[in-house]
């Protein structure tokens, strides 16, 4: 017997390894042609589910990175790097990747545990000194601190989807989106292909009419005194399973001619063009021969009708790392970076052109630990847009002014069965140091809005007879950037309805005057009740609790089970069905007989009670109760598999089981003694050695009750 559960456990395993290996040739296929959303789930149960390890799959998790970086699963891709960080195979470049990716979750003590490592500390790498401007995590401490405080609100004409690179324009405010109205869309990440979208002064958006592409467009300027535009857009690929890249184009309007920036190459991403106010330079980001890293920020100077060959901006700007989306106001070049020190993900700066020392980050809360991009400002200079990713990675477009900090807590109520009239009704108590200084209620929409002062910690309170109490939290210390936070009160009544039906599992007729012990197995209070004519009982049940309940009815076998009123719903409904007791000649109750009852439920190597043999343990003490002048014992039995001692032991644990539930029943100590035979009471030949199916084992896995004196 043994072998044959060795010989599947060896088919199991063979199984699981052809099983695991369809699933990397997939992931591998899937990752090989670009197709990022499909490779990265299957990545993911590799990983996670499948525990391949790194030592044997080393490639399989690199491709995974890249993918969930590609699929923008940012979760799936710190969980990765977190596991591969405690291998072998983990280097300064993935340790790097993963400081990287930490900030861009905003896991900064994570973040700096990466800095302040040996595998950081001990490396000789040229991009080390990145991270030691870091100062150890420090930077990241006093960034979060050294901010000029920006009112930041999202845009109205966002779709959800993905909304960034706004613009001004004579007509509104021109972007770029990958909104759902575009059929096609990208094997990457599933997502739409980009398209220019126009944001107009009535507040409506509408897709700009200019050549179009079957890939994406967007990233765009305007030149609105000649009426040209410089927007980005894809090639055409040469093959469907390569990587498309990116170029620059030049449209007309006047003569609705369409011609490419001069100085595109095809085998290298050139876009986000941005043009100077006096139009004579355009600056762009591309990750062409000549600059630092993955992209830098590049201009060229308008000489008569033509552009000069690109200059790179230098090393002041751009670094080893990812420098974007570049924008020039007043001898100001602002951009996106991901080299420099931030908060994470990509952050804006601005640098004054000719001083090699003006660089600097924005600071918080314009930036975040995600993606922050594409500024551009008004006439001011106070009021401009941006896009940000903040929001479950997904890009928006926000509004922001330069002002003061403010700390703002947005609440909203809601229960799904209280109406908004009595939603309205309930006070929130709001508390400093334990005392209620401030009372608000819900608005026609449920909402409530409170603002905090610096270095002040908030309680929030519901505490309304009717409902579940709610108690929540708010800080303003140590803060030095605005913010709004968003809470949400759920009411939810702190009693339910609960309706019981009381029926003839045959004919479906009501059973009246039937009886219903119910008994809280949270506070052990029992009620009993009555059924009405029409075999209904209603009660008022504590919710978040737990319930037994027995039905009894004369001629009928009793029914018991159990149920829970941990929902959000106002009421449960539970369906009894009663029945009839069978004619049947029940033996007698003497000394040496056996009390009949089914069998215990016991799985192999286990010695748990499940919910259906504590229903009949209830049963045996209903009847030990009803006979206290009888005394019993609980005997358990094992099958033969495994070794004596073992199972002896295991039918002590069984038995144990058993008779400690009956006690807590209410049976007296006095009344039942448990004894137990392990494997050496066998009803059939399944001994050791005896092949045998597993029913016949289950036969000698069994529970018996004897009767041993009835005073």
């Amino acid at each position: 017997m043994k072998a044959l559960v060795l010989l599947i456990l060896l088919i199991s395993f063979s199984l699981q390894l052809n099983s695991q290996k369809l699933k990397i040739n997939q992931a591998e296929q899937y990752f090989k042609e670009y197709r990022f959303a499909e490779s990265t789930p299957i990545y993911k149960e590799l990983i996670f589910k499948d525990k391949i390890s790194v030592g044997k799959y080393e490639n399989v998790y690199r491709h995974s990175i890249v993918s969930a970086d590609k699929s923008h699963d940012y979760i799936f891709l710190y969980d990765v790097l977190n596991q591969f960080s405690q291998s072998d195979k983990f280097n300064f470049d993935d340790a790097f990747y993963f400081f990287q990716i930490s900030l861009h979750l905003g896991k900064y003590e994570k973040a700096k545990e990466i800095l302040n490592s040996s595998i950081v500390l001990n490396s000789d790498n040229p991009k080390k000194k990145l991270l030691t401007n870091y100062q150890g995590g420090n930077f990241i401490d006093e960034l979060r601190k050294d901010t000029l405080g920006y009112e930041i609100n999202k845009s109205i004409f966002n779709s959800g989807i993905g909304d960034f690179n706004p613009i001004y324009h004579p007509n509104g405010i021109v972007f770029t989106s990958a909104r759902d109205i575009v059929l096609l869309k990208s094997k990457y990440d599933n997502s739409s292909y980009l398209n220019l979208y126009l944001f107009s002064k009535d507040s409506s958006v509408h897709e700009l009419q200019i050549p179009g592409t079957k890939k994406h467009q967007g990233t765009a300027c305007y030149d609105s005194i000649n009426k040209i535009w410089y927007y980005s857009k894809n090639f055409r690929a040469k093959k469907s399973d390569t990587l498309i890249s990116t170029g620059i184009f030049i449209y007309d309007e006047k003569t609705q001619i369409e011609t490419p920036f001069t100085f595109n190459i095809e085998e290298f991403f050139t876009a986000q063009p941005s043009l100077s106010k006096d139009l004579q330079t355009l600056w762009f980001s591309s990750d062409r021969v000549g600059g630092y890293g993955k992209s830098d920020i590049w201009y060229s100077v308008k000489i008569g009708q033509n552009w000069s060959t690109p200059v790179n901006a230098g090393n002041i700007i751009n670094t080893s790392e990812e420098e974007m989306f570049p924008y020039c106001k007043q001898n100001l070049l602002y951009f996106s970076s991901n080299g420099h020190p931030g908060l994470g993900g990509l952050d804006i700066f601005s640098a004054e052109l000719g001083n090699q020392n003006s660089l600097k980050n924005l600071g918080a809360n314009l930036n975040s630990n995600s993606d922050d991009f594409s500024l551009i400002l008004d006439e001011t200079d106070k009021v401009g847009l941006y896009s940000s990713n903040r929001e479950n990675f997904i890009d928006n477009i926000y509004s922001f002014k330069i002002k003061t900090l403010v700390f703002l807590m947005k609440g909203k109520f809601q229960s799904p069965n209280v109406s908004f009239a009595d939603i309205q009704k309930v006070p929130l108590y709001i508390k400093e140091s334990g005392v209620i200084f401030d009372t608000l209620y819900p608005d026609s929409i449920l909402s409530v809005e409170f603002y905090g002062e610096k270095e002040k910690q908030y309680e929030f309170a519901v505490n309304d007879e009717k409902y579940l109490p709610i108690t929540e939290y708010y800080s303003t210390v140590g803060k030095t950037f605005s913010d709004t936070t968003y809470k949400v009160f759920e009411l939810i009544t702190k009693v339910l309805d609960a309706d019981f039906f009381v029926y003839d599992s045959l004919t479906n007729l009501p059973l009246a005057n039937s009886n219903l012990n119910l008994r809280n197995s949270t506070n052990g209070i029992s009620e009993t009740y009555a059924s009405d004519q029409n075999g209904h009982i209603h009660s008022k049940l504590i919710r978040n609790n737990d319930f037994e309940y027995i039905s009894k009815f004369d001629g009928y076998e009793y029914k018991s089970s159990f149920f829970s009123s941990r929902t959000k719903d106002n009421e449960v409904k539970v369906l009894i069905p009663m029945s009839k007791i069978p004619v049947v000649v029940e033996p007698p109750l003497e000394v040496g007989a056996f009390i009949p009852m089914q069998s215990l439920s016991f799985e192999f190597n286990k010695w748990n009670l499940d919910k259906e043999s504590k229903l009949e343990l209830n049963r045996i003490a209903d009847l030990l109760l009803s006979t206290p002048n009888m005394k019993v014992e609980f005997n358990s039995h094992t099958d033969a598999r495994g070794s004596a001692a073992y199972n002896l032991n295991l039918s002590k644990k069984r038995t144990e089981m058993a008779v400690t539930y009956l006690k807590s029943r209410g049976v007296k100590s006095e009344n039942i003694e448990g004894k137990w035979f392990g494997e050496t009471e066998l009803l059939n030949d399944c001994k050791d050695g005896v092949v045998c199916t597993p029913e016949e084992h289950k036969e000698n896995r069994r529970t018996e009750i004897k009767i041993v004196s009835i005073d």
